[in-house]
């Protein structure tokens, strides 16, 4: 079951081999486009509005909450190039939570 240089997962393919023709798997790989302004605009961006709230910026004194907020705006007013950049914020906020050191 050693791995051989070109053959990854070789063992693995033989098991897959028995079951599913290898039509269906012996393809290249293809990534995936995560719908994430869909998802920060879910329930009336709900997650954006908690976890961009500039009080919670405020207490933690790292970033402006005036800053924070204007980005939540710009987003939740339809701006979605800012997606990233609010996704950022959200999984900064949740980090920080976490750590104790907001909200």
């Amino acid at each position: 079951w050693r791995q051989r240089p070109g053959l990854p997962k070789r063992g693995r393919r033989r098991a897959l081999a028995r079951h599913v023709p290898p039509a269906l798997w012996e393809r290249p790989k293809q990534g995936f486009t995560f719908p994430l302004e869909a998802f920060l605009r879910a329930d009336g961006h709900a997650l954006v509005r908690r976890h961009l709230d500039p009080a919670r910026w405020h207490r933690g004194g790292l970033l402006r909450g005036d800053e924070v907020q204007r980005y939540a705006q710009a987003f939740i007013g339809g701006d979605g190039a800012l997606a990233f950049r609010v996704w950022a914020l959200v999984v900064m906020d949740c980090w920080l939570a976490h750590r104790g050191l907001q909200g």
